[in-house]
């Protein structure tokens, strides 16, 4: 197999999950109904956060065990195998879409991000999270090198660190329905963010020897993964319920295409700033970049909000 074939697999495979992932979303209010959003979400999280503790160790040690082209075809099967559980599991009647004209598909996603710009709270909740990314990554690209370079960590040390991520989003999974209940989903979003950027804080301010950056970089990424998960959770909930049927799909895609244009976004202009002003300097800037969003979403409706609608807004005529 050639270089070129791993490309059209990795292309093929991006679209493919993109494709599921819009319409998972897409489907959960129709499966569970909108009162059940925040509880969904938050089991998909669990199992999601589970997968990825064990899946990257269990992965290594099959390649170990049996060579990699081997576990590759395992993996394969394992996709073919979950299609074939949700075609025969889920068995659920999808209401009729009230208009079967054929439209073009830049119309469709025109509306689709109409609606988003549209509606208060889809609005501010897709420019939060889109700086959110855009800032995310602009840390996510420089930490490696920054950790190693800067702070000193050894390889295994840093991964090491990067290994509180997994167990603090499983935790932010098991929790993001109960403190959303308890606190309001407002609330609660705008102290997730808070959090988040707070434990991303850690980095930059990181001093010291390697017994002591180890436990306080990995504290900082297990409460990232916290924070993360129950934003998320939250944030998509809302999203869902506040949706037409007929749009989720529209308005899934629209707020992954505002994600997916933020991140590659953040990795250049981190990149870029990185070697023009240094890496801490950098780091720094994306830690007061990223109190953007609890801010963005404590001056707006989402702070009085505090449960997700039973039904979705009303599309204007």
């Amino acid at each position: 197999m050639r270089i070129e074939h791993l490309f059209v697999i990795a292309f093929l495979a991006g679209i493919g999950t993109n494709f599921y992932n819009v319409a998972q979303s897409s489907f959960v209010p129709i499966l569970v109904g909108r009162p059940q959003l925040v509880e969904a979400n938050s089991k998909l999280q669990v199992s999601y956060s589970a997968t990825q503790i064990v899946g990257p160790s269990a992965g290594g040690a099959l390649v170990q065990a049996f060579t990699g082209p081997l576990v590759v075809l395992v993996d394969a099967i394992s996709f073919l195998a979950s299609a074939i559980l949700l075609w025969v599991g889920v068995r659920v009647a999808e209401p009729e879409n009230a208009s079967h004209a054929r439209r073009s598909l830049w119309v469709e996603i025109r509306e689709g991000l109409e609606w988003v710009m549209r509606d208060k709270l889809l609005r501010v909740f897709a420019v939060t999270t889109a700086l959110l990314s855009f800032f995310t990554e602009m840390m996510m690209v420089l930490f490696a090198i920054y950790a190693v370079r800067e702070l000193g960590l050894r390889p295994a040390l840093l991964g090491l660190t990067l290994t509180g991520i997994g167990p603090g989003a499983l935790l932010g999974a098991t929790l993001a329905g109960r403190i959303s209940r308890r606190y309001g989903l407002g609330l609660t979003v705008i102290a997730a963010a808070a959090l988040g950027t707070l434990a991303q804080a850690v980095v930059p301010l990181a001093y010291g020897e390697p017994e002591v950056l180890v436990p306080l970089l990995f504290v900082g990424q297990f409460l990232f993964g916290v924070a993360t998960v129950i934003y998320v959770v939250n944030q998509v909930s809302l999203r869902q319920a506040i949706t037409p049927d007929r749009l989720q799909g529209r308005v899934g895609a629209s707020q992954q295409l505002l994600n997916g244009a933020a991140l590659p976004l953040g990795s250049a202009v981190g990149g870029i700033l990185g070697e023009a002003l240094g890496l801490r300097t950098t780091l720094a800037i994306a830690v007061v970049g990223l109190l953007s969003g609890p801010v963005l979403l404590l001056f707006s409706p989402v702070r009085t909000l505090r449960e997700p609608p039973t039904t979705p807004a009303q599309e204007s005529t």
